[in-house]
């Protein structure tokens, strides 16, 4: 019937046609907050009956399409979790650029840093025994005269 309806009437009075058939879902972006973490996320309204024109369509059509709108809860729900997914992993990979920076820059930053504060105590801890040695043979080299 489609196709005899689209061969008597153009392709264009067809489409104008389907601008006039309402639609039957409405769906908002809503932010949903999950594990502290908010996302945008798709929640479906108005789900009805197909609503397909005045063209008969084969029945197949109408069961699946009945499966799918049975199913918009779990469709929906399966969207934003994968928007979450996406959201964590991006967060993930933040966090791992974060981690390798410090693996690779600060640490061997810190460590160098370490052994210059250690290599300047030493040295003046060694400077201060040179000075006492000094200090003890001039006070020694006083007190003898």
């Amino acid at each position: 019937m489609l196709k005899a309806a689209i061969s008597r009437m153009s392709i264009e009075d067809y489409g104008k046609l389907s601008e006039v058939v309402r639609p039957s879902v409405d769906v908002e972006f809503t932010d949903i907050i999950m594990e502290g973490l908010k996302f945008r996320g798709l929640e479906f309204k108005g789900v009805s009956s197909p609503n397909y024109g005045i063209y008969a369509i084969p029945p197949e059509l109408d069961s699946a399409l009945y499966g799918i709108y049975g199913n918009f809860r779990a469709i929906s729900e399966m969207m934003n979790l994968e928007s979450l997914f996406y959201t964590l992993l991006a967060r993930v990979r933040e966090y791992q650029r974060m981690v390798n920076a410090i693996d690779n820059v600060l640490l061997p930053r810190i460590i160098e840093s370490a052994k210059f504060v250690r290599l300047k105590l030493d040295e003046d801890e060694r400077e201060e025994f040179v000075r006492r040695i000094v200090i003890n043979r001039l006070l020694e080299s006083l007190g003898r005269r």
